[in-house]
């Protein structure tokens, strides 16, 4: 029996025997999904191409067998492939991951090959976080422990509010207790941030939805915060080494706000550390680790040599004995002194045991390190692909960008903690993917936790969960980041109108470190302009005068939070590459315009190329535009995926839809495609849309072929979305 925290001296639900064969049918569901994935990785392996390596010395010359060359990517599987195989012209290579840091991967190859990698292609089996996964919960269900079940069950089976009239009674209890939980915090939190904190700390299992710029990762800085504060061990963990970083950067914070700053060096980044920042960079566990083995070293040597000091002079001592002759007194005076330190610390043999035991720390330094913090942030891979996590349990766990998370991770998390979990993300963001065939797997694995926890398969049906289940979830209904005629329109289309705009008050940053003023500050507000009207078709007839007009229209409306930019008006036209990544749309035409508004938006806004971003839904469209940008000298500006984007933000964000008519045997074929078709792709389209939407703090530019899209997406989801964005 756990008890629901030290305020409440409530107890869960007892695990009744159609909870275990409910959870043991799901965990039983989860092992054939992953059989399924794991099948599918190996008949499919992941695949990259990569551009601009640059050599990096690792210490060693020219004739070594390792050299390290650095590319601009932040693809994270690269990270846990045991084999990759490489392609540079015509040499192939059997090559290794280095390390990661910001949207750069280093990787080792076999030989020198120059300066400067122009492009290489990779692939590889992804294969071996799943497999981890599946030994995890193997354990989880030989060990068949209550408590695990319990978790499980809370989590994925939450129990739903009952109508009879005792349990409306125990509600309203429950009700007043968490509201008389007293939380630390910086005075600017918002009612529903004060309420996710509360009921994290209450409940055994809660849920906080947090769409973008709604303050939730800084929310749930202070949620780990007072898990801190009231003494429990935490472990803070999302999908990537990027959120990880600024969670933690966000626990930093918080503990700084409420007057706890003393507690930061308890707390440790496990794993790669994917931003530029000295704060992480002190808290590293691998900097943790490597300073608690000086002090051990220096220790354990201070202890041998004083029993080596005492041991010669007693040797000195007997030889002088046997041969007749007197010790000198100072000699006995220094064996007294010998003596008389190592009696404080209990004697020959207790030293020699202590020198014994600093030993076996100094060979389990990391492990012993990891223990002692009281908050732990990692990625979920590695809490299940690292020895020293095995069987490790925290008081309470807190998931960041849950709703990405595949099912089979977040249970083994459940099983990892004590009292309490917290699941945070927003289920009309991107869910997690799989890529077997198998429908009854790729269902599962593809199902978020909010979904799945409120059994939905509409928007509607989510937020009537979370109406029904205000002690378990949080809806996060005030956004800071975001001008107000787009977020207006996001908050209609996604979020039922929920969300409001609000003045947002300057958060506390580490005055030592500017990667938590640039990463974590909320921006400043904007006046909210008036929505932008669509690119008006004109007859031109010559490329130039439509370039001309295109400039025009764009210049005129980049005051505004949002553009939507018709390019039918250019007449562009789809073709496609043959190749092994599927399917590759190639427009031409929009590729021009998105290169002449990114260097209008550099050259004549004066906007730094780092702050903008350019998204696209397909992974072949990134590399053609990467190379176009790079041949106008935009090399800065980040180019990227929807996914590439999930939890980012930018300055300005140019999201080119890519999709016009396909040209075929003279004429023009138009379709649809899963990434915008909800037909398709069900609940994932809007998830897409809005991630790809809700990334722009100042300006978001859309380029679409509006004949192509009112034609094959009329009444869809993209179709009405473009619509009310262009005030049709």
């Amino acid at each position: 029996m756990l008890e629901y925290s030290d305020k409440n001296p409530s107890i869960r639900e007892p695990l009744k025997g159609q909870d275990f064969d409910k959870v043991t049918k799901l965990l039983k569901d989860f092992q054939f999904a992953l059989d399924e994935e794991i099948a599918a990785v190996k008949e499919r392996p992941s695949q990259d191409t990569l551009e601009s390596g640059t050599y990096t010395s690792n210490g060693s010359g020219k004739d070594s067998d390792e050299h390290d060359y650095k590319f601009k990517s932040g693809n994270s599987g690269l990270r846990f492939a045991e084999v990759i195989r490489a392609k540079a012209g015509d040499k192939a290579y059997t090559i290794s991951y280095v390390d990661a840091k910001e949207d750069e991967i280093t990787l080792r190859f076999p030989e020198h090959l120059g300066p400067q990698i122009t492009t290489i292609d990779l692939e590889w089996e992804n294969d071996f976080v799943l497999r981890k996964m599946q030994d995890q919960l193997r354990l989880i269900q030989t060990a068949e422990r209550d408590e695990h079940f319990m978790r499980i069950r809370d989590l994925f089976y939450p129990t739903p509010v009952s109508r009879i009239e005792p349990a409306k009674t125990e509600y309203a209890r429950k009700l007043y207790e968490m509201g008389e939980i007293e939380v630390t915090h910086d005075g600017k939190r918002n009612e529903a941030q004060l309420e996710a904190v509360q009921k994290a700390l209450y409940n055994p299992v809660s849920f906080v939805w947090g769409p973008p710029g709604t303050g939730k990762t800084s929310t749930l800085g202070y949620i780990v915060a007072n898990f801190m504060q009231r003494g429990d061990r935490v472990l803070f963990v999302s999908n990537t080494n990027r959120a990880v970083d600024v969670g933690m950067l966000s626990v930093m914070e918080a503990l700084m706000a409420t007057g706890a700053s003393a507690d930061i060096p308890n707390i440790t980044r496990f794993g790669d550390i994917a931003l530029s920042s000295e704060s992480l960079d002190r808290i590293h566990h691998a900097r943790q680790a490597d300073a608690r083995r000086t002090r051990l070293r220096q220790r354990a040597q201070r202890f041998q040599e004083l029993l080596s000091r005492f041991k010669v002079l007693q040797d000195e001592l007997e030889a002088l004995e046997l041969a007749g002759d007197v010790p000198p007194e100072e000699l006995e005076v220094q064996i007294d002194a010998s003596l008389s330190e190592i009696r404080r610390y209990g004697g020959i043999r207790k030293m020699e045991d202590l020198v014994d035991n600093l030993q076996q720390q100094l060979q389990n330094a990391d492990y012993y390190e990891l223990i002692s913090k009281k908050a732990v942030g990692t990625t979920l891979a590695k809490v299940c692909t690292s020895d020293l996590f095995f069987d490790l349990e925290f008081d309470a766990v807190v998931i960041d960008e849950s709703s990405m998370a595949s099912l089979p991770y977040l249970a083994i998390m459940a099983s990892r903690c004590a009292k309490h979990l917290v699941v945070a993300g927003d289920p009309m963001q991107l869910p997690p993917i799989a890529i077997t065939s198998n429908k009854e797997a790729s269902q599962l694995l593809e199902q978020d936790v909010f979904a799945f926890a409120a059994r939905a398969e509409q928007v509607s049906e989510l937020f009537d969960w979370h109406d029904f289940n205000p002690l378990q979830t949080t809806f996060f209904d005030v956004q800071y980041r975001l001008k107000e005629d787009l977020a207006e329109i996001i908050s209609e289309v996604f979020y039922e109108g929920r969300l409001r705009t609000g003045v947002p008050s300057k958060r506390l940053a580490l005055s030592t470190d500017k990667t938590i003023e640039s990463d974590l500050s909320v921006n400043k507000t904007h006046e909210s302009p008036e929505p932008s009207t669509p690119v008006k078709k004109r007859k031109k007839s010559s490329a130039a005068s439509k370039s001309a007009n295109l400039k025009t229209e764009v210049e005129g409306n980049l005051t505004a939070s949002y553009t939507v930019v018709d390019t039918s008006f250019f007449e562009p036209v789809l073709t496609k590459r043959n190749n092994d990544y599927g399917f590759s749309p190639i427009n031409e035409m929009h590729q021009k315009v998105l290169t002449d508004t990114v260097y209008q938006l550099v050259a004549k806004d004066l906007i730094p190329m780092e702050h903008i971003g350019v998204i696209v839904p397909f992974r072949s469209a990134v590399w053609d535009l990467r190379r176009a940008l790079n041949k106008k000298g935009l090399t800065e500006v980040e180019v990227g995926t929807i996914h590439t984007f999930q939890g980012r933000e930018k300055r300005v964000i140019v999201f080119d839809t890519v999709m016009s008519g396909m040209a075929e045997r003279g004429q023009k074929r138009h379709f649809t495609v899963r990434p915008f078709d909800e037909t398709k792709n069900g609940l994932s389209v809007p998830r897409l849309l809005n991630v790809a939407f809700s990334r722009a703090k100042e300006q978001l530019i859309i380029l679409a072929d509006m004949q192509h899209i009112r034609k094959v997406y009329s009444g869809k989801f993209l179709g009405k979305l473009l619509d009310r964005l262009s005030g049709i």
